[in-house]
């Protein structure tokens, strides 16, 4: 039928238009500069982003660059209209190496995650979750222990070999800091302390890194209560141990915290963790027992000021911005 077009100026404050439309629903809205207000019948509002190549200020380019005319400038390692694109560079595997791949007497090993640091000597060092008794990442809840991998051979820095066994099963999503005396700060799920392996009492078996079929996920435990994921953190005064005693860290879920944290300069310790979760703080990272847990203030998270995710990272950028 015919359609009616009524053109309003709207003078915009946030990074959300208001939009009055019924039809149609292919409606080009990239030509939309300030609002068009369109009217077919019932009216539906909806909210759309504000234009992607907009922005007044510097942290509508999410800090990874400057605002500059209402376009985002980004900085090198960024790219995309509001900077939230990392900008790789093509990677040649075969040079740099493919990160960590475990093979014992013709077994594959499965592994998970994979928190790197860079040493003072420049090796880079990582720490992942394995999957023992052969079997794949279903298993992780009976089958998960922590290992060390070194990237030794310069001409290859991505080539990690695995080393030894830091934490034995039951230990999982290990992320490690820097403290600035030089510690390296290990935070990880554990039983430790705990009578039983979580989920069912004991881990399963498998082949070159796929699960038996009888090995249960973690929607599928038996154990009544169940045994709780805890947090806890260990520190190292090198990458390869010896490591301190397990410290528990609090958290108010009997869920697994994927905790990630960031030390900085005065030893004072910000962490993330699953959403439900939040974040924790303190002014000492030695000091586990009275990390403070909160839940963020998310009232600026658009669309629907909802914290989602899990295995959250967390870094300090060069222009001391949080990342």
């Amino acid at each position: 039928g015919n359609l009616e077009v009524y053109e309003c100026s709207l003078h915009i404050e946030s990074r959300s238009i208001g939009l009055l439309l019924l039809q149609p629903p292919k409606y080009n809205f990239s030509m939309i500069t300030q609002a068009n207000a369109m009217l077919l019948g019932t009216l539906l509002f909806l909210t759309f982003p504000a234009l992607p190549s907009a922005c007044d200020h510097d942290r509508d380019c999410v800090y990874n660059g400057r605002c500059v005319d209402t376009k985002c400038a980004c900085d090198p390692a960024f790219k995309g209209e509001t900077c939230n694109e990392f900008n790789f560079e093509p990677l040649n595997s075969k040079g740099m190496g493919s990160g960590l791949r475990t093979v014992i007497e013709g077994d594959q090993l499965s592994s998970w995650g994979g928190s790197v640091i860079r040493a003072d000597d420049g090796t880079y060092h990582m720490w992942a979750a394995e999957m023992v008794n052969g079997t794949g990442i279903k298993a992780w809840i009976t089958n998960s222990q922590i290992v060390h991998a070194v990237a030794s051979d310069p001409k290859r820095p991505m080539e990690f070999k695995r080393r030894e066994v830091v934490w034995s099963v039951f230990a999982h999503e290990p992320t490690v800091s820097r403290a600035p005396t030089g510690e390296y700060v290990m935070f990880y799920t554990t039983n430790y302390g705990q009578k039983s392996i979580p989920c069912t009492g004991n881990s399963c078996f498998g082949a070159n890194g796929t699960s038996d079929p009888s090995c249960p996920n973690d929607q599928q435990c038996t154990l009544d209560p169940p045994e709780p994921l805890l947090t806890r953190m260990s520190y190292s005064k090198g990458p390869d141990g010896p490591w301190s005693e397990p410290q528990l860290v609090p958290n108010p879920s009997s869920s697994d915290s994927n905790l990630a944290c960031i030390i900085k300069e005065d030893d004072s310790i910000l962490c993330l963790a699953r959403p439900a979760i939040g974040m924790m703080n303190h002014s000492n990272w030695r000091d586990v027992a009275n990390y403070a847990v909160y839940l963020p203030d998310v009232s600026n998270i658009v669309p629907d000021q909802q914290m989602r995710g899990e295995d959250p990272m967390i870094w300090l950028g060069k222009k001391g911005i949080l990342d």
